[in-house]
């Protein structure tokens, strides 16, 4: 277990290199001597921070989806219409995915390969975040008189799982197209998803 009384600074720039060695070489490649080395930290002090590689790459992932939850929670609390703000939201989310898979595409395969089962588990976790913060947001929508009454969570759920489709471990590599072609049509979809919950002029859609 990645042991939490240790000193964050430390495990933190642990994690900090591992990125930059992940997307330099792959997770396969990268070893915990390296990390190490590149940290300018003994072996043994990653070791009391971490217990393996394994632990390394499932703290990396843990930070990857922080940094997509705050960016997430700064769409939901900026300025505007929460209607916009929602659309915003769910084209981050496809948006981040995909350029954390170009940046990491050997590291995602190969992490997703090695710890399958730990990171399937934590995907539904990480899921159920970004739902939450969708949540607040059909809401406040609700409550600015821009949403018709629904059963939020419920609709916050089929949001993520229709956006799910345009996730890069939802497609083929192939299939995926530039990151122009992704954003084109995220936005579609996020227009036809918001409208299913928007009250629309002249009465309640």
């Amino acid at each position: 277990m990645h042991l939490e009384t240790q000193n964050p600074t430390v495990a933190d720039e642990i994690v900090d290199v591992a990125d930059a060695l992940f997307e330099r070489y792959g997770y396969q490649k990268t070893t915990v001597d390296e990390i190490a080395r590149e940290a300018g930290i003994g072996k043994g002090t990653v070791y009391l921070h971490f217990a393996s590689k394994e632990e390394i790459g499932i703290a990396w992932v843990d930070r990857l989806h922080q940094t997509l939850i705050e960016r997430l929670r700064a769409i939901s609390a900026a300025n505007g219409s929460p209607i916009d703000r929602l659309k915003m939201l769910l084209v981050a989310r496809v948006l981040f995915r995909q350029e954390t898979f170009l940046r990491h595409q050997r590291s995602m395969d190969e992490s997703f390969e090695k710890l399958k089962k730990q990171l399937t588990s934590k995907r539904e976790a990480c899921h159920a975040r970004e739902a939450a913060v969708i949540v607040e947001l059909i809401n406040e929508a609700e409550r600015s008189g821009l949403c018709r009454p629904i059963d939020a969570s419920k609709a916050a759920e089929s949001m993520v799982l229709a956006t799910n489709g345009l996730m890069p471990y939802s497609m083929r590599p192939e299939a995926i197209g530039s990151l122009q072609d992704v954003e084109r049509k995220a936005k579609d979809l996020a227009e036809l998803l918001v409208a299913g919950i928007e009250v629309h002029k002249g009465g309640v859609s």
